[in-house]
């Protein structure tokens, strides 16, 4: 009875072991269907989920790298497909798989036809390939996606926006180069004040002797969400830039709001939850 329980234990392991090797096979392999209606579908998704930050024409803004081109091509030129798999279904960056397997391919497929891959109804085996550059060296570059500044466009509909202001600036300076290059002690006018980006400030009123004495002068709560960047300080007037494209001006001494900008999307414009 012993003899027959290890026997069955081992076969239900061999079993499992089996399936779970199959699960394994399924898993990594990658076939991607070019045909238009996938490429339409890979646009739509694209447009709704991506575009906000490597933009329809797939540039790049800030951190969004650009997705189609030489540039594209001499970074992900010698890597393999599979990584460039992984790394599109861990977009977005604070969802990572947060759509359908069907959606993350279908924008594969976009970004292939947007580096000149033929639209044409194959399928394409992405574990029979070495690397993106073997699909993409036999693409003649013309019929790559330009990206180039001329053709740039902005993926924003309807209108600019809208400021409120509380308190006119009679006394506005622009900032000049000057200014960036030789900051006065008083102000912060870009990420870590200066271009050598110490951090550092010369100001000399707070010291060891005092810093006990100091307290809380004011409190303001900027919008919700990651993405909080350093506040700039011109002329004693405090600048912050809030997620969802809000940028409000405030009295650094007292917190009083002076003005607020809120960039203005049309409705069926997607805007990133986490920016």
């Amino acid at each position: 009875m012993i003899a027959k329980g290890i026997i069955l234990a081992r076969v239900c392991v061999v079993v499992l072991c089996s399936a779970m090797h199959v699960s394994a096979q399924i898993e990594t392999s990658y076939s991607f269907h070019m045909s238009p209606a996938q490429s339409e579908r890979g646009r739509l998704v694209y447009e709704n989920e991506c575009a906000s930050c490597h933009l329809s024409n797939f540039q790049g803004s800030f951190e969004a790298p650009v997705l189609a081109g030489s540039n594209f091509t001499s970074v992900w030129g010698k890597r393999s497909f599979e990584a460039l798999i992984a790394e599109t279904r861990s977009m977005p960056p604070m969802l990572p798989g947060s759509l359908s397997i069907d959606d993350y391919d279908a924008v594969m497929v976009y970004l292939l036809g947007a580096n000149g891959v033929p639209v044409n109804g194959k399928v394409l085996s992405a574990e029979l390939l070495d690397s993106v550059g073997t699909v993409l060296s036999s693409v003649n570059s013309e019929s790559m996606t330009d990206t180039s500044e001329d053709e740039q466009t902005i993926p924003v509909r309807g209108p600019s926006g809208t400021t409120n202001s509380w308190r006119e600036i009679s006394d506005f300076r622009p900032v000049t180069e000057e200014d960036l290059i030789n900051p006065s002690s008083a102000e912060w006018i870009m990420y870590r004040r200066t271009y050598d980006a110490w951090g550092h400030s010369p100001l000399k009123q707070i010291n060891r002797d005092n810093i006990s004495s100091m307290r809380l002068a004011w409190v303001w709560a900027m919008g919700s969400g990651t993405n909080q960047p350093t506040p700039l300080i011109r002329d004693g007037i405090m600048y912050l830039a809030n997620p969802r494209n809000v940028i409000q001006a405030l009295d650094a001494r007292t917190g009083t709001l002076i003005w607020e900008y809120r960039r203005e999307f049309a409705e069926d414009f997607n805007v990133p939850f986490f920016q």
